[in-house]
């Protein structure tokens, strides 16, 4: 279900200690990713492949390539931002990171160790994907195994949670669009018995979406306390303009909700964050938009602006001072 390819050269680039470092580094990967959401990826296999070239490796779920990059055994990567005042140099590989779109220089170790900045190793940049698809690409990996699993648990705590909304209310599908779709979004589900509760206050709600907004709602505190840095949370907010031409992207059609986008308008719209975002020095945007467009938003705006985080003005509680930093 979740392999990683590594090409010959990085196989031979190292030595069998660098191996028995990628297994810990994605066990460490694993234990953090269920300490921080709850989330317990399968176990990862690690195969070499003839299909990559030289110094690459890529991640596929179920047998479809989902990530393909390269890495440099023996050098070290750092952000550009990072070593401000360096200038890259022969020897040296200037790459833009499939991850975040930002320059990374690759240099050799031996010549970063009087460096400040702390690099990134193959080990950890390998690692690093891992994490990063699995949580993008949550709704494939997780199975109804695993949504097992969260039943289970909670059927040891509270059985009558369970049984008051499986399968009268709510299906096993809807739950894992439900999990899926926090995990995504970077909520964590560790507190599954209280999750469960949420969704039995909630079962009536007539769609799984409105389910989704009135859950997340109920995890407003946790979710902004997450986000939130020294009691400050910085946000993006849209302008009237740009919220009308989103709801317009919603259209009838015999009773039907259809979405239309246009790729243009959704493209201006992620230049615009991505743009204020790197004037302002964000690592990770936070836009807040209306309830009935922000799943909308996020889903399509992930594709285009790194790290972006979606939140709902209703989400935003008053324990933290909210600072709208501009508007898109």
């Amino acid at each position: 279900k979740f392999v990683v390819n590594l090409s010959e050269e990085i196989l031979e680039g190292v030595s069998m200690e660098y191996s028995d470092n990628l297994l810990a580094e994605t066990v460490k990967i694993r234990q953090e990713l269920t300490d921080e959401l709850g989330y317990v990826i399968p176990n990862i296999h690690f195969h070499n492949s003839d299909d990559l070239r030289q110094n690459e490796f890529s991640i596929k779920i179920h047998d479809i390539e989902v990530f393909r990059t390269v890495v440099f055994p023996g050098y070290v990567a750092y952000f550009k931002d990072d070593i401000k005042g360096y200038k890259p140099e022969n020897g040296d590989y200037v790459l833009e990171d499939e991850i975040t779109g930002k320059k990374i220089i690759w240099i050799k170790e031996d010549k970063v160790k009087d460096f400040g900045a702390h690099g990134i190793s193959v080990v950890e940049f390998i690692g690093r994907a891992v994490k990063y698809i699995a949580v993008r690409e949550v709704s494939d990996i997780m199975d109804y195994n695993d949504i097992n699993k969260y039943v289970e648990i909670v059927l040891e705590k509270n059985s009558f949670l369970v049984d008051n909304i499986i399968p009268d209310f709510i299906t096993a599908s809807d739950l894992k669009y439900l999990l899926t779709c926090l995990i995504r979004e970077r909520v964590s589900v560790k507190n599954i018995v209280y999750l469960f509760e949420k969704i039995n206050d909630y079962a009536n709600e007539p769609t799984k979406e409105d389910l989704l907004d009135k859950v997340r709602l109920a995890f407003s505190k946790q979710i902004i306390k997450d986000l939130a840095v020294n009691g400050e949370l910085k946000v993006i907010e849209l302008t009237d303009e740009t919220e009308e031409k989103v709801s317009g992207f919603f259209t009838e059609e015999e009773e039907e909700s259809i979405i239309r986008i246009d790729a243009k308008d959704v493209q201006a719209i992620a230049d615009s964050v991505n743009k204020l975002a790197k004037s302002k020095k964000l690592e990770k945007p936070i836009l807040a938009v209306p309830m009935d467009i922000r799943h909308m938003l996020f889903v399509i705006l992930s594709e285009f602006v790194p790290n972006i985080t979606v939140l709902a003005l209703e989400e935003l509680v008053c324990d933290y001072n909210i600072k709208i930093i501009g508007k898109v």
